[in-house]
């Protein structure tokens, strides 16, 4: 093997690697940093977290739409296959996604709560679509089956 094969063999980028554990690690960490951190602190660490993961497997995965009903179509199929739940999305603007989950995972695992405890959702969907739309987006969850609601409903927002 010469330098160039060394070169091109480094420049491979590396399948996206998946682990499968139970729901029931997302409440050890939420339970554990809030122990650790605070509530709110941990709220927003595990927000970040979430941030970072979306971003991370738009990049490692090379996601791209050709349009907006293309991701609006194929994107809830993505995240039923990586486990993440049943989404539905709906894109009013470039500024503005209403997205509605049926099956939190991270609900489910959390219980009931008595509130809106989906952070790291919440942050992987702003992580995603920044990465995706190359603008950065905030999310917030305004509806949460932690708090005995139906489903989950997250909004996403420009922020910039």
């Amino acid at each position: 093997m010469d330098n160039n094969d060394l070169n091109n063999e480094e420049q491979i980028k590396p399948p996206v690697a998946f682990f499968l554990m139970p729901v029931d690690i997302l409440k050890g960490v939420h339970e554990e940093l809030s122990e650790i951190l605070g509530p709110e602190t941990a709220s927003l660490v595990i927000y970040n977290c979430g941030v970072r993961s979306g971003k991370n497997i738009v990049n490692d995965m090379d996601i791209s739409f050709p349009d907006i009903e293309t991701l609006s179509t194929i994107l809830p199929e993505l995240w039923l296959q990586l486990g993440i739940g049943v989404f539905s999305i709906e894109i009013l603007d470039k500024e503005h996604v209403h997205i509605v989950c049926e099956d939190s995972n991270e609900a489910q695992a959390l219980g009931y709560t008595g509130e809106r405890s989906c952070n790291l959702t919440c942050g992987f969907l702003a992580g995603m679509f920044s990465t995706i739309f190359e603008r950065k987006y905030k999310c917030s969850e305004n509806s949460c089956t932690s708090c005995g609601e139906s489903q989950c409903i997250f909004d996403l927002v420009l922020d910039e």
